[in-house]
C-alpha cells in the first residue's frame, strides 16, 4: 500500500496517509479475528485528519481505500467517518470462503452511499469476476468496477505494473468523486 500512495502522491499530487493494521509491520497490538477494533482504528484516523490536519475554513474530503482485507475494513467504517466522500476497494473479498471471515463487513459497506469504486484482477482466487459485477450491479449507480486483466488477488499489491493500473483507476475516479463535493 505504501508503494500505492506515494504513486498517488508524486504522480497525481493527492496527499494520502497509510498505516499498518494491528500487529502488522510497525504498529502495535494484535489485530482482531473479526476487524471490529481496525475499523475503530480507520475511523479515528479518518476523522483526526479531518480536524487536525486540513485548514480550518476548509472541509476534508476523505476518500478511503483499503486492499484486501483492508477493503473490507475501510467499506465498513466509510459510513462512520465524518465527511467520507468516496471509497476505493482493491481486491474485495467476496468469495464463499471470504465472507466466512469477512462476510459481517458487507452489510455496513452497503450502508455508505457515496461513490465506490471496486478493482479486481481477472485471476482472484478469492472473487470471481461474476460476484464482482453481480454484487457491483446490486449497489446500484453509486458503485463501479475495474478488472485488471490476468492479475491475481496478491498480484495487486506486488507489482510496479499493477500499482500503475491502480493508480491511473483511482484517480480518475477520485477527481470525479472530488468534483461532486
Amino acid at each position: 500500500m505504501a508503494s500505492l500512495a506515494k504513486m498517488l502522491s508524486e504522480r497525481e499530487g493527492f496527499n494520502c496517509i497509510t498505516f499498518d493494521m494491528r500487529g502488522i509491520g510497525r504498529s502495535t497490538g494484535s489485530s482482531t479475528f473479526t476487524g471490529s477494533d481496525e475499523v475503530k482504528d480507520v475511523v479515528a484516523m479518518a476523522n483526526y485528519v479531518g480536524v487536525n490536519l486540513v485548514p480550518k475554513d476548509d472541509t476534508a474530503q476523505i476518500i478511503l481505500l483499503g486492499s484486501s482485507a483492508g477493503a473490507a475494513i475501510a467499506g465498513s467504517a466509510a459510513s462512520l467517518v465524518d465527511n467520507c466522500v468516496a471509497l476505493i476497494c482493491i481486491g474485495y473479498t467476496f468469495g464463499y470462503m471470504a465472507r466466512m471471515l469477512f462476510g459481517s463487513h458487507i452489510s455496513k459497506l452497503e450502508k455508505f452511499t457515496g461513490p465506490k469504486l471496486f478493482i479486481m484482477g481477472t485471476e482472484d482466487c478469492w472473487t470471481g469476476v461474476s460476484q464482482l459485477a453481480s454484487y457491483v450491479h446490486k449497489l446500484g449507480p453509486s458503485a463501479e468496477y475495474r478488472l485488471i486483466d490476468g492479475a491475481g488477488h496478491f498480484d495487486l499489491e506486488n507489482s510496479t505494473e499493477r500499482t500503475g493500473q491502480i493508480v491511473d483507476f483511482a484517480s480518475d475516479f477520485i477527481t470525479k468523486a472530488s468534483s461532486k463535493h
